[in-house]
């Protein structure tokens, strides 16, 4: 990323970082943002569970009210909510729409 963000135009060029990927690597996503902000337009939430796999937002190890609080949506024009195994594996279809209730209810609140 810091790469792509050396040798490419800022009117051009812009990326969506992905908070559950950012923390997984071991990343600080507020630290993230706060490096970049105006490249970094769209935000990808989703929280990270105990044992390393996808988890309902704010019930993970990602600290979502101080990612939003620190750097909130600076410089986004997007925010995707998403839960990559929602409605896979030991998932069922129900559970996703409890995934969705839940993502929706944190935008309304980061929008408020």
């Amino acid at each position: 990323m810091d790469v792509l963000f050396q040798r490419t135009d800022p009117m051009l060029v812009h990326l969506e970082l992905d908070l559950f990927w950012c923390y997984r690597g071991a990343a600080d996503p507020v630290d993230v943002v706060r490096a970049d902000p105006g490249r970094l337009r769209q935000r990808h939430v989703e929280d990270l569970g105990p044992s390393g796999s996808f988890e309902d937002l704010c019930r993970g190890v990602i600290d979502l009210g101080r990612v939003f609080a620190s750097s909130g949506r600076a410089g986004a024009v997007e925010l995707v909510v998403e839960r990559d195994d929602a409605g896979t594996g030991s998932r069922r279809s129900e559970q996703a729409l409890d995934s969705a209730r839940v993502g929706f209810e944190l935008l309304r609140a980061v929008r408020s």
